[in-house]
């Protein structure tokens, strides 16, 4: 932890740097991330979901300006499903659920539009959605959860097929 507190004033003093800077609005997203990370990790969830909500805000508005731009709906993908799992953990089902629903839709996209070279990166990142999301639905709607498992299973194993040419064990398929 203490680690963490040291490298917590460097993430912060990129907030500064950046927060007054147009062009850098990608930059002071990824710190608002960076001081997200750290507060997790130090366990200020509050701190922590106030800045995913920053950086969202501000991925959210890079991607509509340019909806070409993978990284910002990637990165827009990654803050809500960490926002999902704040809220989860602060005891926000509602909130969790929604914003993994807001996470898949996002990761969904990126998967049928990416190329093939970067898919790879977007599949596990929708499988793992899929499973936060699951957990979420797990109080509310077995049924939904179950299928959402199913859905990260058949994208797991697919993965492992496809690029790291093994078979999965049979218990797997």
């Amino acid at each position: 932890q203490r680690i963490v507190r040291s490298l917590m004033g460097a993430f912060e003093s990129g907030l500064e740097e950046y927060k007054d800077a147009p062009d850098k609005r990608a930059d002071l997203a990824g710190a608002h991330l960076a001081v997200a990370w750290a507060s997790r990790t130090l366990e200020d969830n509050e701190k922590a979901l106030h800045h995913y909500e920053q950086a969202k805000s501000i991925f959210a508005q890079l991607a509509s300006e340019a909806p070409d731009h993978f990284h910002a709906r990637q990165y827009l993908g990654t803050c809500w499903h960490n926002i999902s799992e704040v809220r989860a953990e602060l005891g926000d089902q509602t909130g969790a659920i929604e914003a993994a629903e807001n996470a898949l839709i996002i990761r969904v996209k990126l998967v049928e539009q990416a190329p093939a070279e970067s898919s790879l990166h977007y599949r596990l990142d929708l499988a793992f959605t899929r499973i936060a999301l699951a957990v979420s639905y797990a109080r509310y709607d077995r049924e939904g959860a179950v299928v959402l498992l199913e859905q990260a299973r058949h994208e797991l194993t697919a993965l492992a097929s496809d690029r790291l040419d093994v078979q999965p064990p049979s218990e797997f398929q």
